[in-house]
C-alpha cells in the first residue's frame, strides 16, 4: 500500500509540474500579432501568391509503402533472430507472413505504384 501512495503522490506532482509549465510559458511567453504572423500559413515569410502547389500523389504512395514493408520488416526481425528455436506453428506464421508481404509487393509493383515517369 505505501508504494501505491508514493506512485500516485508522484503522478500528483508530475500532473502539477506540467500544469505549472504550461501555465508559466503561456503567461510569460512574448506575444507579436502581425498581419504577416496572422496569415494563412503562419510562417512569418511573405506570401508571393495565394497559388496552391499541387504534388504527384506517387510520391505521398512511395512514401506510405515504405513505411508499410519497414513496419513489416521490424515485425519480421525478431522472427529471423530465433530462427532456430521455432516450433511448427511459429514457423508456419512466419511463411505466411513473408507470402502476405510477398503479395502486397507484386500487387505494389503490378498497380505501377512505384514507377514514376
Amino acid at each position: 500500500m505505501h508504494s501505491l501512495s508514493v506512485i500516485v503522490f508522484m503522478g500528483i506532482l508530475a500532473l502539477l509540474f506540467a500544469g505549472a509549465m504550461l501555465f508559466l510559458g503561456i503567461k510569460f511567453s512574448p506575444k507579436s500579432d502581425s498581419e504577416l504572423k496572422n496569415s494563412t500559413y503562419e510562417c512569418g515569410m511573405p506570401v508571393f501568391s495565394d497559388e496552391k502547389t499541387f504534388y504527384n500523389p506517387k510520391f505521398f504512395v512511395c512514401a506510405l509503402l515504405f513505411v508499410v514493408f519497414d513496419a513489416e520488416m521490424m515485425l519480421l526481425f525478431p522472427f529471423a533472430l530465433s530462427f532456430d528455436v521455432l516450433h511448427g506453428f511459429v514457423f508456419v506464421q512466419g511463411i505466411i507472413f513473408l507470402f502476405l508481404m510477398f503479395l502486397s509487393l507484386s500487387y505494389a509493383t503490378q498497380k505501377n505504384m512505384l514507377r514514376f515517369k
